[in-house]
């Protein structure tokens, strides 16, 4: 079996069962909570378009049921004149599921007290070595990263957000934009989880299928970081053909002819014809873990 080498430039590629462990909701669990909730709460600006917003979020929920589909952002794609009132209903769920977990605990166990303690026990924050390319829209990982660098060296966790963390990190379909500040009691970045700082947030995602395009700029650096990475280990991913398109490593690639030393995946909860299926794409060259494996067991058990 190959082992993860930390001491070798590495892309970690993030999905969304990777938050999963922090109670960012993955996309069944994300739908359960789109149906069942009112509206966003409006901000005042917005109060004289209430009842119309209120009429527009009844008939998303009822198109989205009717469609059978779990993604919403599959459903989206196929429903564009939903893609406003959409964004804004994912950033009320995930926008408080990011600024809910930042107040506990646990969001230093898991992968990311992996991360913390192992590939940046001795590394800078934002040092080039590691890099990372998220499939999700919460920021929990920068801010647990930025938190960790500013209480190591007495700064100031914004800025080692701002500075250090952010550009080690490339979200592919847009991330939370809501505004920031830092927590000086507490010692971490809170995120704006006001009606507006919601509003906002949801500006800063892109329905997945619509864009980022092959012209963007975020995907062509994100493109460059995966081709000259010495190892590539795959969180939470579904291997989807659309977002491995994304990173430039189409199906209709052949990945035989990528330089990359070495692939890695966690596996947990796939099926055996599922990993059989990814190990095909690879041609034999990724280490897949076991499916019952969870992020943090697997990045133990390959290090």
């Amino acid at each position: 079996m190959s082992h993860l080498r930390l001491s070798d430039q590495v892309v970690f590629v993030v999905g969304a069962g990777a938050s999963a462990p922090y109670e960012i909701p993955v996309a069944s669990r994300l739908r359960e909570r789109l149906l069942e909730r009112n509206h966003p709460s409006v901000p005042g600006e917005l109060e004289h378009r209430r009842e119309i917003l209120n009429l527009r979020w009844s008939s998303f929920q009822a198109a989205f049921r009717r469609s059978g589909l779990i993604s919403v952002d599959r459903f989206l794609q196929r429903r564009p004149e939903f893609s406003e009132i959409g964004q804004w209903g994912i950033s009320s769920v995930i926008g408080l599921a990011e600024a809910d977990a930042m107040s506990k605990g646990s969001r230093f166990d898991d992968w990311h007290g992996w991360l913390v303690n192992t590939v940046f026990a001795n590394d800078e924050f934002g040092s080039p070595r590691s890099r990372f390319v998220t499939f999700n829209y919460d920021r929990l990982l920068e801010l647990v990263l930025a938190e960790c660098a500013a209480a190591r060296t007495n700064g100031d966790a914004l800025a080692c957000y701002l500075e250090a963390v952010a550009p080690t990190v490339r979200h592919v379909y847009g991330k939370l934009s809501s505004q920031l500040r830092e927590d000086a009691e507490r010692g971490y970045v809170v995120p704006d989880t006001s009606p507006k700082g919601i509003l906002q947030s949801g500006r800063g995602i892109r329905i997945a299928g619509q864009q980022p395009d092959d012209s963007d700029e975020g995907l062509e650096d994100l493109r460059e970081w995966i081709s000259d990475a010495k190892q590539v280990v795959f969180l939470g991913f579904s291997f989807d053909h659309e977002n491995l398109k994304q990173l430039g490593l189409s199906p209709t690639q052949d990945t035989r002819d990528i330089k990359i030393g070495k692939f890695f995946a966690c596996c947990y909860g796939m099926s055996a014809g599922e990993r059989r299926r990814v190990n095909e794409h690879f041609h034999g060259r990724i280490t897949l873990g076991d499916a019952s494996l969870t992020a943090h067991e697997f990045l133990r058990h390959v290090t």
